[in-house]
């Protein structure tokens, strides 16, 4: 008797649809919740990484400028600093899309 199918009740098919929905919609739940914590880290990452590329970009060339033998006035200095510090994260995507076309031969 072990393989004939046991007769089930409507109260007891009611439960197991209420279950298997419940379930769908906990993980529809952590799916969403997932995408939101993955968009908010990548935006994060994305924002310190520019920001780590200005800075790092302008104290570059700041320090750059401030051992030239032609000594800049410190207003120059740190004008080309800020400015080479905003070009940074250009510079730096441009490097990062020639790799990649590099990487595709």
């Amino acid at each position: 008797m072990e393989g004939r199918p046991r007769k089930v009740s409507i109260t007891d098919d009611m439960q197991a649809r209420g279950a298997a929905q419940a379930r769908a919609r906990l993980g529809n739940l952590v799916s969403r919740k997932l995408d939101v914590l993955q968009n908010e880290i990548e935006f994060d990452w994305a924002r310190l990484n520019q920001l780590w590329s200005v800075a790092g970009g302008g104290t570059l060339l700041a320090w750059i400028l401030l051992n030239q033998k032609p000594h800049l006035s410190p207003d120059m200095v740190v004008l080309l600093s800020l400015l080479g510090g905003l070009v940074a994260p250009f510079a730096k995507d441009v490097v990062s899309a020639l790799t990649s076309l590099r990487a595709r031969r």
